[in-house]
């Protein structure tokens, strides 16, 4: 006989947890939980505790029994809220045993008795079990997540020469603390403790990359001043400015680059939906305001350099001038120093012509790297809002866990299964 063990409210007959016999079918999709010892323990006492004596009807939870546990994450919620009560009688909270097998379904079999200070037991390994379920359904994003971060690691050292050293070295420390709860993610969830750390390193890293954004985005409104009011293209002057420009909106890149890894891991970490959305609305304003700098340094340097041009085309004297001063006096003489002032002009032209050519050819570049690098972050934020979707949706279905119970009860192995929850 398949039994049923149901938790339900008393505003109506959801079930929070549902307890059942685990069927071959169950394991078809199903993904292994690699769980430590104290989290194995605390489903152990779980069932031990709480679903055991409730099952009068008969004891199913025996050594060699593989059972389903059903978690509706809503219903869940809103006990933990307080929106809703276990049913009662007699001043003592209900569960009820039913049978599932196809000639008694439904059949009541007794009813248990659990005590009020039960409540807070079952709620809350109800949310572990959830979170546990949830984290495995993010392993796919946890990949991706793990790899990009391996890959910034990997270039940090060509990286660190267009960046700010020590700007870029403290986003970089929060980066590695952020990757290692990443990796141990991917191995196994993550306990209590280890929750805490991934939610402050998270925390720690948006309160950095959001600081070394902001400071190393306001140098730009001078240059862009400096660019507009300047009368002449001087080489020295727009090269030097060039190098800072690229050092400072570079590192601003990496910045909100570790922002949004930082945001990335913020689903898996029970951030809430709104707090999130709050953020990356944040990271679009910077990624509109760093977009909308390149383009004023580009039109900057381009309308610099056509005032350079205009300025040569001014020194440069007129043939007719050149003949005027031939038939004066001394015309000989005056003439072969015009000829001299105009080949030391050319000359000159010429050095100006080749270093604007120079800074110029070397901009193109590195204003097409920082667009890319600005689209790449458009895209990231774009998949964040898409990865929460897909885990808020995931977290809506009940969750189902397949436990196998060893000697004593204790659990052996926990698996979540990618099958519906309701069986026919």
């Amino acid at each position: 006989m398949d039994l049923k063990f149901e938790v339900a409210f008393q505003d109506g007959d959801d079930t929070l947890v549902r307890l059942e016999a685990a069927l071959p079918v169950d394991f078809i999709a199903s993904t292994f939980l690699n769980l430590d010892t104290e989290q194995l323990g605390h489903f152990s006492r779980w069932m031990q505790g709480t679903v055991q004596p409730l099952l009068e009807a008969g004891q199913i939870i025996s050594a060699g029994s593989t059972y389903r546990i059903v978690i509706d994450p809503k219903l869940q919620q809103r006990i933990i809220d307080g929106t809703a009560v276990l049913r009662s009688r007699n001043g003592n909270l209900t569960g009820t045993v039913v049978s599932t097998a196809a000639e008694s379904k439904g059949q009541l079999l007794g009813f248990a008795e659990l005590q009020i200070g039960q409540v807070a037991q079952i709620a809350n390994m109800a949310t572990v079990a959830w979170q546990v379920a949830a984290m495995v359904t993010a392993q796919h994003f946890l990949s991706e997540i793990n790899q990009e971060l391996k890959l910034v690691n990997r270039k940090l050292d060509d990286l660190l020469e267009f960046l700010e050293t020590q700007a870029a070295g403290r986003i970089v420390g929060r980066l590695k603390a952020l990757q290692r709860s990443t990796q141990l993610m991917q191995l196994r969830a993550l306990d209590a403790e280890e929750v805490a750390v991934l939610k402050q390193d998270i925390l720690l890293l948006v309160q950095e990359a959001e600081a070394q954004a902001a400071q190393y985005i306001m140098p730009f409104a001078p240059l862009k001043a400096s660019l507009q009011n300047a009368k002449d293209f001087r080489a020295q002057d727009v090269e030097a400015a060039v190098q800072k420009y690229a050092k400072h909106l570079n590192t601003a890149v990496f910045a909100i680059r570790a922002y949004v890894n930082a945001l990335s891991m913020a689903p898996h970490a029970g951030w809430a939906h709104d707090r999130l959305k709050i953020h990356l609305e944040s990271v679009e304003e910077l990624i509109d305001f760093l977009d909308t700098t390149v383009d004023d340094f580009d039109r900057g340097l381009d309308a610099l350099e056509e005032r350079g041009k205009k300025r040569d085309s001014r020194w440069r004297l007129h043939p007719a001038a050149e003949g005027a001063l031939a038939v004066i006096p001394y015309g000989r003489l005056i003439s072969i120093l015009t000829g001299t002032v105009i080949v030391v002009q050319e000359y000159q032209k010429a050095q100006r012509e080749k270093q604007r050519e120079k800074i110029m050819t070397a901009k193109r570049p590195l204003i097409e790297l920082q667009k890319t690098a600005l689209d790449g972050l458009r895209a990231s934020v774009e998949a964040i809002r898409k990865q929460t979707l897909v885990l808020e949706e995931r977290r809506k279905a009940p969750q189902v866990l397949l436990v196998e119970v060893g000697e004593k009860g204790a659990v052996k192995q926990l698996f979540v299964t990618g099958k519906d929850a309701v069986r026919a």
